[in-house]
């Protein structure tokens, strides 16, 4: 650039230059000034009070649409989770309740083949001549353990009594802890 001098609003800063010491260099377009100072037929056009309405009303719409998509993957997922709380007592119970299969012989109940089991085990293999494990022989010896100290509050769906907002323990709690959503203390089991 020459030793030439230029107004300092003919040009323009370069992107990623910001120290107001430095040179401008880059010619700003003659339409930079139009939408500011030029006349009122060459200013963007400004959307009427109608039309922000409009627009407002699709986006509320599509607001709505997801509220109504959200609330329905929610009740979906809170439907699973009360099928796989089931299937954690089940679980549980199964862990607490033994079965010893006692020595001895066993005769298969679908095709009569004898089986003799010379050591205590917690499950029969399955027949050698059918493949199905349902015996007829002596009575499997069942123990339970005794379960933990139940918990206040058991494992379960819980909602907010104040902004209906439902949440899931896993474990049962001594203490229910606040409403995640609104902070409310108001939280009682469902179903």
């Amino acid at each position: 650039m020459p030793n030439s001098r230029r107004k300092l609003g003919q040009y323009r800063r370069k992107s990623g230059s910001a120290k107001p010491w430095q040179r401008l260099t880059t010619p700003l377009s003659s339409d930079y000034y139009v939408g500011v100072n030029g006349p009122p037929s060459q200013r963007p056009p400004v959307p009427s009070a109608k039309d922000r309405a409009k627009q407002l009303a699709v986006q509320l719409r599509a607001a709505v649409a997801e509220a109504k998509a959200a609330e329905a993957r929610a009740r979906r997922l809170g439907e699973q989770v009360m099928q796989a709380l089931a299937e954690v007592r089940q679980e549980a119970e199964a862990v607490r309740t033994g079965v010893e299969y006692p020595s001895g012989r066993y005769e298969c109940a679908s095709c009569r083949q004898s089986v003799l089991f010379t050591h205590p085990s917690t499950e029969l293999s399955p027949c050698f001549n059918c493949g199905a494990r349902n015996y007829r022989g002596p009575k499997p010896k069942v123990t339970h353990i005794a379960p933990p100290t139940p918990s206040r509050y058991p494992s379960g769906m819980y909602e907010c009594t104040k902004c209906h907002i439902r949440a899931a323990f896993v474990e049962g709690v001594d203490v229910l802890p606040d409403c995640e959503f609104c902070g409310a203390k108001q939280l009682k089991q469902v179903g």
